[in-house]
Order: structure tokens, then sequence, then C-alpha cells
């Protein structure tokens, strides 16, 4: 029988950053709510204060698993661009994994990470809900740094997207024309009245 959800994404728990954080605070609320959950992320190192961990590891009814992958320093855009596609093609080969899966969630950190997402849904129709913080890629694309844009589209326009925006609530009507849903979700110091908002932005 397929478990209800995978979290697909670099950092998660025991990491520090927002990146990490945001995911794990919400996998273990799918958890405690009866969802059966698991994690497949990078194996931390710059944002972890904890030591050594495990590959595997069970955390507040969450089940994770690390994977280890190419970290070099984040200050260089090579450094980042490595780190992004090392982490990417570890979650290829481990994406028979995924197929035990209902539904993943990949977050837009790596940007190229959807990738790993198309292929599990076009495997094993792997429903897919795909979350971001923020506006890339649009910022991307308005400076022309990134050229491979048709198939990052194609990888969030499979399903659900989530994506808190501030500054613009409804650009994602605009850069995902093709998703199903989207559901907005303002920053926090703003009134939960408008996390409804869908879109497109003017």
């Amino acid at each position: 029988m397929k478990r209800d959800v995978l979290f697909l994404c670099q950092f998660f728990y025991p990491e520090y950053n927002s990146s990490a954080t945001l995911p794990f605070d919400t996998a273990r609320y799918l958890a405690q709510s009866g969802y059966s959950v698991d994690a497949l992320c990078g194996y931390p190192r710059e944002y972890n204060t904890s030591g050594e961990v495990s590959a595997r590891e069970m955390k507040d009814g969450v089940s994770i698993h690390r994977l280890h992958y190419i970290q070099f320093s984040r200050r260089s855009k090579l450094g980042r661009l490595i780190n992004y596609f090392s982490f990417t093609l570890s979650v290829l080969l481990h994406i028979f994994e995924i197929k035990n899966y209902k539904t993943v969630i990949v977050y837009s950190n790596p940007p190229v990470l959807p990738i790993a997402a198309i292929w599990a849904n076009r495997l094993f129709n792997t429903k897919i809900i795909f979350v971001s913080y923020d506006v890339y890629p649009e910022v991307a694309y308005a400076s022309g740094s990134l050229t491979f844009g048709q198939l990052l589209t194609r990888a969030r326009a499979l399903g659900t997207v989530l994506a808190g925006l501030p500054g613009c609530k409804n650009a994602p009507a605009r850069f995902f024309p093709a998703a199903r849903s989207i559901a907005v979700l303002p920053p926090a110091e703003e009134s939960t009245a408008e996390s409804s908002v869908v879109g497109s932005c003017t």
C-alpha cells in the first residue's frame, strides 16, 4: 500500500534555515494529523549544528531519508549550481522510492528539483504539489539568467501550486497558467482573510 506524502526538498531537519524548518513543520503537522509522511532530503552540512546525523531517522512521526551529494560553498554561483544538480541527481538515482507515495510535495529550492517530480509523475502517476515561497523563477527569467524555463514551467504546472509571494499575491496564476489549483499564502503579518486570493497579477 502506498504511503500518503513524501516531502522532496534539499534542506530538512535538523537544519535551521527556513528552507528546512518550513517543510519539516508542515510534515510534522501532517504526521500528527494522521497521514503517513516521509522526507527525501539532502544530508545536512552548512546549516547544521547537530554534528553527524544518521542517513535515516524517525522524527516526530516523519521518516527521514538523507541523501549524500556534492556540497560546495554556496557563496559562488558555480558552487550553488553544482550543489543544485548534484542533489537533484541523487534524488533521480532514488526515484523508485517515490513510486511508494500517493503525493510528493516538492519545493522550489533547488529550482531544478522539480525535474525529479516530473519523472515520478510520468513513471508512477504520483500527484505533485509544488511549493514556492518566493518569486523565483520569475526573477531569473526577467534577468535572463535561467535558460531552461520551459522545462521548469512544465514541472510546476503538473499539479497544485502553493505560493507565498510578498508584494504580488496574484503572480502564480500568471506564471502557472496550466496548474489545476493555486493557493496563495500571504506573509505572516498580513491578514488571514487574504490567504484565498487567486488570480492574475496586474
